[in-house]
């Protein structure tokens, strides 16, 4: 693993819902860099692919959960409730067009 000089990316400066610390399942976090749902593994950043293919510049970043879990889950249940107040889009349904006649038909007519 390439060494990373960068400092060590603390649980409680991300959002809650990017983090993933409950007892029992593999610590995962969304990766600062690409966006998508990374595990933790020896308190690094599992290595992986960029958007562009190459290695991404999180790769192998420190990760540590300075918060404990119950403070985590508690941020991650307000957060959730915040969600379920929000409206869905309405959505307009035209009528379908009507079925035209069968050609055999027209031509018998």
């Amino acid at each position: 693993m390439r060494k990373d000089t960068r400092p060590v990316l603390l649980a409680s400066a991300l959002p809650a819902c990017d983090v993933n610390a409950r007892p029992g399942e593999k610590t995962s976090i969304v990766c600062p860099e690409c966006r998508t749902w990374r595990v933790v593994a020896e308190g690094r950043i599992f290595p992986h692919p960029g958007k562009d293919g190459a290695r991404c510049d999180a790769s192998a970043r420190r990760f540590f959960v300075d918060v404990p879990y119950a403070r985590l889950e508690s941020e991650q249940r307000a957060a959730l409730a915040d969600a379920g107040k929000r409206r869905a889009a309405l959505t307009f349904r035209k009528p379908a067009p009507p079925v035209p006649m069968p050609v055999h038909r027209i031509a018998a007519a």
